[in-house]
């Protein structure tokens, strides 16, 4: 009995192990099938059991498996990020560190936000995202002053006392105590003294300007105030201590330059300038639109049209000539004069005058005050003025209507015909005339009273209309 049950007990042993390997072999042939191989690991993700399945495989770049039948044993390798596609952080006091590929940026908070390695002289709450500098010019090329910003490009420098300034662009400089600049473009540079500009374009320089606008290219500033440059190569200058106030300047090649007061240019190759600081030097309050026009030295004009000139000749201390005129040239000039200015117009083209005057004493001679007009060579006006006078009050009132036609020939200037119309006198020994000014080529109007001198304060306007042309010898 008992070689019976240890036979019985043999025979169990192998049919279990029969069943055993007919397990195995389903599993091998279903791998789908869940199966925990004797021994193994239960795998997680972040303590969280995975479906057990028999196969664990490992995948991405970095993962090499490989088998090492010598040791009997299956190797894993997961190599170090090298090259350009991988980025790594590294804490810093304020900041981070981040490489990209093999090379670094840096996000600095607390004291500044920037990209390049150059440097800690950001300034408080500045924002720097340029990447390269003027050979490497550590600490220098970088928006060092408090708010202020670099947002792109490279070569850019905000010097540490320019606050709340910003720019965009390449190669610019915010410098010397600028603040609130923005600037837009490239190779711009805002100096010393400028204060609440807005640039855009390229080439700009700003010296001792402040609330400027400018857009377009190559402009130069100098001692300007509240000005607004659009276009092309347009100038705003100072002269001798003295600056353009609340100009404007439209088109291109434009050029205020001297005591020029609020001034406004439109067009193209405009040119106003004074010549220093007297009074008769300084062009204000005038207006150019069109094509080529050019100011010089005069007050209150206002041009329309193309290839017009307004300026006073010989810049004289005593009176301001061609002052209160609106010069109208729509047609192109056949001619023009050598005057020396270098700018055409002047020969072809018509004009409105509007001028006043006090008359304190009416003399018994004729007596020429302000009203006179210089007459360019090789030239001659086709006029018409209205004369109006009133004493205060007035008491008694005088107008007159005064048509003519000089010309100057050469140098020599005078009258060819005038004809005055008493229109009404309230003190009919009260006149009115013109004549030619030769030895200063000058149209100029004269008053007297034949019951003379006559101390009455009068207050007198005129308005003279007149049709210029001209042709040089």
């Amino acid at each position: 009995m008992q070689g019976i049950a240890e036979q019985i007990r043999a025979l169990v042993r192998s049919v279990t192990n029969l069943a055993r390997r007919i397990r195995r072999l389903e599993t091998l042939q279903a791998p789908l099938a869940v199966a925990r191989p004797q021994g193994g690991h239960i795998i997680q993700d972040e303590g969280v059991d995975l479906t057990e399945r028999v196969y664990l495989d490992f995948v991405g770049v970095r993962v090499d498996v490989t088998d090492d039948p010598d040791n009997g044993a299956t190797i894993v390798t997961i190599s170090d990020p090298e090259g350009d596609d991988f980025c790594r952080v590294t804490p810093l006091d304020v900041g981070w560190q981040i490489n990209v590929g093999t090379e670094s940026r840096y996000m600095k908070h607390s004291t500044a936000f920037q990209l390049s390695s150059y440097g800690n002289v950001r300034g408080d709450d500045a924002i720097d995202l340029q990447r390269l500098h003027w050979g490497g010019n550590a600490g220098a090329d970088v928006a060092a002053a408090p708010f202020s910003a670099i947002l792109t490009n490279e070569d850019n420098v905000i010097e540490d006392d320019c606050d709340y300034s910003v720019i965009i662009g390449t190669w610019n400089e915010i410098r010397g105590g600028s603040q609130q600049n923005f600037v837009y473009g490239y190779n711009l540079e805002v100096l010393t003294g400028s204060f609440g500009n807005t640039v855009f374009g390229g080439g700009h320089d700003l010296d001792d300007s402040t609330y400027n606008s400018i857009l377009g290219i190559n402009h130069d500033i100098d001692g300007a105030y509240g000005c607004f440059i659009f276009g092309e190569q347009s100038d705003i200058l100072q002269n001798v201590n003295d600056y353009p106030t609340y100009c404007g300047s439209m088109g291109i090649f434009n050029l205020l330059e001297g005591d020029n007061w609020f001034v406004f240019q439109m067009g193209e190759e405009l040119v106003s300038y004074g010549l220093g600081s007297t009074s008769s030097e300084r062009t204000i309050w005038s207006l150019q639109t069109g094509f080529r026009n050019y100011l010089r030295n005069v007050a209150g004009n206002f041009q329309v049209g193309q290839s017009t000139k307004s300026y006073i000749p010989d810049a004289d201390a005593a009176g301001n000539y061609y002052d209160g005129r609106i010069l109208l040239s729509g047609d192109y000039e056949k001619d023009h004069p050598s005057d020396g200015t270098g700018e055409v117009g002047g020969f072809n083209q018509g004009s409105w005058f509007s001028q006043s005057d006090v008359i304190s004493t009416w003399n018994v001679a004729w007596t020429t005050g302000r009203f006179q007009f210089p007459i360019i060579e090789d030239s001659t006006w086709l006029f018409l003025i209205y004369v109006n006078a009133t004493e205060k009050g007035g008491v008694n009132i005088h107008g007159w209507k005064i048509e003519g036609q000089i010309k100057n020939d050469g140098g020599t200037t005078t009258i060819l015909n005038s004809i005055v119309t008493n229109f009404y006198r309230d003190v009919v020994t009260k006149e009115c005339q013109v004549v030619a000014d030769d030895a200063n080529d000058r149209l100029a109007v004269q008053f007297r009273d034949t019951n003379g001198p006559d101390a009455t304060w009068t207050n007198v306007q005129i308005s003279m209309f007149t049709v210029e042309v001209g042709a040089e010898v």
